[in-house]
């Protein structure tokens, strides 16, 4: 039988439906409004309005060249006033930082008409590549944390004599080394992408830097099918112990490769980068780790 609410001395509070996101009118597209995510579920507002504004980004990417034009006419208005500021104070340092402004600007909307704005596209990707990467190099990290614990877990196994216990670390030996090869698949997979993208930008600018790491750019992809054969046989062997240093050892040299590659990325974002307004990228440094 079920029980009465009203043998409990407590009261229901009844939740609030939050409101729908604002409506937003974009143009040449109409109105914008988020749907809720299901018809059984309370909706969280702050997940729809997150939602909401994935969407709101791509409808206001038509208008953020009206924008980047707007700003263009203010930086021409401030460097009428930093002309009377260089002769009143007898020092031309502002008007070459307002002229270094209005070029900057003036490079980000040459990016927006061809064929500057395929170009633009291609150094997107290799933002989206260099993030990508970033993601693999913390799974590597991850991954020297796990064998750290595992070492610890082989030497209590050894310590107490649990044969069970050694099983269960040659498991999950065998589980890190699929691990690495799913990332050294990955590099696989984007490098020779990013090639095919930036040859035609080889073939048209003329920068030897980027040449030099387009090349560099083939060597890892070389140094990637060689490391593939040696990890699979790495992970293959039965005992988890005697393959460790072999394992130890191409952790090493795929994360070596992997942040060669992600500097390869970084330095032809650079280059091509400040020609369409964009700011350079931080190199990244090898991350330390204990075991590779």
């Amino acid at each position: 039988m079920g029980v009465l609410l009203s043998q409990f001395g407590g009261t229901c509070a009844v939740p609030q439906l939050p409101p729908a996101p604002s409506k937003i009118k974009a143009p040449f597209i109409g109105d914008l409004q988020q749907a809720r995510k299901s018809l059984y579920a309370l909706p969280d507002g702050s997940e729809m309005l997150m939602r909401f504004m994935d969407s709101l980004e791509l409808a206001m990417a038509p208008a953020r060249q009206f924008i980047e034009l707007l700003e263009l006419g203010t930086l021409y208005k401030d460097c009428l006033g930093s002309i009377i500021d260089a002769v009143t104070q007898l020092n031309p340092d502002p008007i070459f930082a307002c002229l270094k402004k209005v070029m900057k600007k003036l490079a980000t909307l040459a990016s927006y008409f061809p064929p500057m704005s395929y170009v633009r596209l291609i150094v997107d990707c290799l933002a989206v590549g260099v993030k990508l990467l970033d993601e693999i190099v913390y799974m590597f990290v991850w991954l020297d944390s796990q064998i750290t614990s595992w070492r610890d877990l082989v030497q209590q196994a050894q310590t107490l004599g649990d044969k069970t216990l050694l099983s269960v670390a040659d498991c999950e030996i065998a589980e890190y080394g699929l691990c690495m090869l799913n990332a050294n698949d990955i590099m696989k997979l984007v490098s020779p992408g990013i090639r095919v993208l930036l040859e035609p930008i080889t073939e048209n600018i003329p920068s030897y830097p980027l040449k030099i790491a387009l090349t560099q750019l083939v060597d890892i992809e070389k140094q990637l099918t060689d490391l593939d054969t040696t990890v699979r046989e790495s992970v293959t062997k039965a005992n988890a112990e005697a393959g460790i240093d072999d394992m130890l050892e191409m952790l090493g040299e795929v994360l070596t490769t992997l942040c060669d590659l992600e500097t390869v990325l970084v330095d032809i974002y650079n280059v091509v980068g400040p020609m369409l307004g964009l700011d350079p990228l931080q190199q990244r440094a090898r991350p330390g780790t204990v075991n590779f």
